[in-house]
Formats: C-alpha cells, structure tokens, sequence
C-alpha cells in the first residue's frame, strides 16, 4: 500500500511493508527462513531429528501405525518406534503414483500392478497399473490413458474386482470431492455414481488443458489445484481458472509436486535454471505466497504432528519450540515516486520484539522495536532513493504492519 503527495515540497510519503510475496514476481525463490500466515509476520518453528537414517526424498502415504517414503530406489515403511521396514520392489519407487485411504495405500510403481500396502506388507490388487488413484464411496479408482478402472464397493477393500469405463479421451489425474470424482485431462470429466453404486454417469465439464501433471493435482477444500506443463489452475465446481498465471516463467512445473497444507498449497519446485528446490506455500485464495519452508522437500502428518524431508536427507518433525531464525527482507523501496526521501518514522505493530535494519545509501542502521499491543512511532534517520528493510526476531514471533515514513522535498 502506497500513499503519496509529492507536490509539495516537504510533504510525506508513506510506504507499508507487505509480508505477502508476490507468486509472480519470483521474489520467494530469494526468501529463506520465512513463514507468513496471512499479511502477519510468524516464526517458522525449526525441525528435530525423527529418524537418523538419510537418503530420504519424498513421502508417499501415512498410517497411523507408520509412514511411507522413498529411500533411494526402495520404497520404506518406518513405524512408531522408528523400526524401518523395507518394501523390496526390483525396480525404482519413483516415480510413484498412490493415494492414502484410513489404514491402506494404494500405488503403482512403473511398470509394476496395483498394490495394496498395509502396515509394512505388500499385496497385489489389480493387474493393472495407472497414473493417479483416487477412493470414492469406498471404491477405488484409477486412470490409465483412457480408463478408468473402479472396484466393487466391499468392506475393507476386500473385493478385488476391476471394472472400467473408456472415456472418449486420454487423462492422467483423479480427484475426489464430497460424491464426485474428477477425471483431469487435455478434457476434463465429472463423474457421479448412482446411490446404489451400480451406474457410473460421466459428464464432460472442459475442454482445452494441456496433460494434468498428476503430480501436482491436490484438494483444499472445494477446489482442485493442479498443473500442466503451461501453467497452473484451480478448479471449483467444475469451472476451471488459471492462477499464478507467470509461474511457469519461473518455475520447472515438470518436475514440481503438491500437497494440500490446512488451507494453503505447498509447491516443491525448482527454479527454472536451476537453484535449489524450494518448497512454497501457495495461498490460492489471494493468488500469493504465504511461505518458504527452506530445506524442506516433502512435507507430510503423523499422528498429528507435522514431519518433513530435509535436504540433507533425514525425515524431522516439527519442533514444539520456535526457531531463531526469523528473517524477513524488503528491497528496493522507492515510495513509487523518483528523487530523494529523508526518512522520519517507522510505524509498527508487533505483539513481540523485533530487530529492523533500514539501509540507505549504504549505510544500515538498527532499530530495536519492544513488543507492544499498540501502534509504536519510532523516530528514524536515513537519505536516499531507495532503501532496504530487513526484519530479524528471536522465537516466537507475531508482527501485523510495518510502516516507513519519509519526507520528500522535490529533489532529483
């Protein structure tokens, strides 16, 4: 937000920081240590060890008994007491295509059939393999080129049958909402079964996407977020919208993945032209990014707690303390207007202590701001065209606003 009179000589100018990165503009691939809920500034709590064995790359299910990750070319189940057991498949576990329903996972690897995973063991299911799985009205579904295979509705998944349906065109992605499974592709279906569960009504509900990367395909709430190689998109309803419509100028949409976090989307994505994978929280609401989660590769809960592959291979949780690594940065803040500004004053409000360094013309200067319920005015000095702010905080952290107050006399 930028208010501005620069008319007159001596008249003020305002400029308040936003905590909200934009999705397009690439700044959050430069954040580090950042995690915002909303436009309010929070701490990002740090990650203790769950297990010490390393490799790790993604996670692919969870029960209450256990999780499922990948480790190298193995698929691994580590239950509660951090036992490893490993799945031994002969060949690679990614990429692997899985959904997670109460205590069973089903998935494909490559080449392999459907299989059944249930607290460390393995089971064929179907003879065939697809590209993503959804479970609906306790069936499951799976989609392969233009089939769509289903089960009969049994207790416990216990029947095996494989039905299937052909669709008029070829899809790659299923999502499930309230009765109605999504079938996405260059065309998109809508499918209702009956309530007795013995008809399957297909509906085309659009035309004109490109392959749905089903890697990217997560439900928060009543929509769809997903991807295809040109872009990404949200579907509520049946109606299809493109979002964050410069992403793909700035990240390899191929090679990203999603998971539906509360109310946000986290993407974990490289940069186009290579840096380190980042994982991003999306607030597909507002079309901005509400968080970096630096050197994190999947996150994933566990009986209730938040756990994550790190970069450096090991899977942590989420610690119960605050991490001292709060730092926030805002560059090149020029008031929308040329010339000369002499700063006067910084408006905040924090409900914790804050560090704030303001550079101007290259000379950085600290202010020390209290926690406080109210608005604080603090006098600040500094000349220049441009400035840089950079937020730093110790532990838990909760900061509304921060406000730079300038004075501007006309100069050039």
């Amino acid at each position: 937000m930028v208010k501005t009179n620069n008319r007159a000589k001596g008249k003020n100018v305002r400029q308040q920081i936003d905590f909200l990165h934009k999705a397009d503009n690439g700044d959050f691939l430069l954040s580090d240590n950042v995690f915002v809920g909303g436009n309010v500034l929070r701490a990002q709590r740090g990650w203790t060890l769950f297990n010490d064995k390393a490799h790790y790359t993604r996670f692919y299910g969870s029960y209450t008994t256990g999780i499922v990750a990948s480790i190298g070319t193995n698929l691994v189940y580590i239950d509660v007491f951090g036992k490893i057991l490993v799945y031994n498949f002969s060949q690679p576990a990614e990429p692997f295509a899985s959904v997670t329903h109460r205590d069973k996972i089903f998935g494909t690897i490559k080449s392999l059939s459907t299989l059944l995973m249930y607290n460390g063991n393995s089971y064929p299911f179907w003879s065939v393999k697809a590209t993503s799985y959804a479970v609906l009205g306790e069936r499951l579904f799976g989609i392969n080129e233009a089939t769509l295979y289903f089960s009969e509705i049994s207790e416990n998944f216990s029947d095996h049958t494989l039905n299937n349906i052909k669709l008029p065109s070829r899809c790659t992605a299923l999502a499930a909402i309230d009765n109605c499974l999504y079938v996405l592709g260059s065309k998109c279906y809508k499918l209702i079964p009956s309530a007795d569960g013995t008809e399957m009504k297909y509906t085309q509900i659009y035309d004109g996407l490109q392959d749905v990367l089903a890697d990217t395909v997560t439900v928060i709430g009543n929509k769809i977020v997903f991807a295809t190689e040109n872009g990404m998109y949200c579907m509520t309803d049946g109606k299809v919208k493109r979002i964050f419509k410069n992403l793909v100028n700035i990240v390899d949409l191929k090679t990203m993945y999603c998971r539906g976090l509360d109310n946000y989307c986290v993407a974990y994505c490289y940069p186009k032209g290579g840096g380190a994978k980042k994982a991003v929280m999306l607030d597909i609401e507002n079309e901005s990014v509400a968080g970096v989660l630096s050197d994190v590769y999947d996150i994933t809960y566990f009986r209730g707690k938040m756990i994550a592959v790190c970069s450096d291979g090991t899977i942590k949780s989420l610690a119960e303390s605050y991490a001292d690594n709060v730092k926030f940065v805002k560059s090149g803040i020029d008031f929308s207007i040329l010339g000369k500004k002499h700063l006067r004053k910084l408006v905040v409000k924090t409900a914790t202590p804050i560090d704030v360094y303001i550079t101007a013309d290259n000379v950085t200067r600290l202010y020390k701001v209290n926690g406080k319920k109210g608005v604080q005015s603090l006098p600040i000095a500094g000349t220049g065209e441009r400035f840089n702010v950079t937020v730093r905080a110790t532990g838990e952290t909760k900061t509304d606003f921060l406000e730079l107050v300038a004075e501007t006399y006309g100069e050039g």
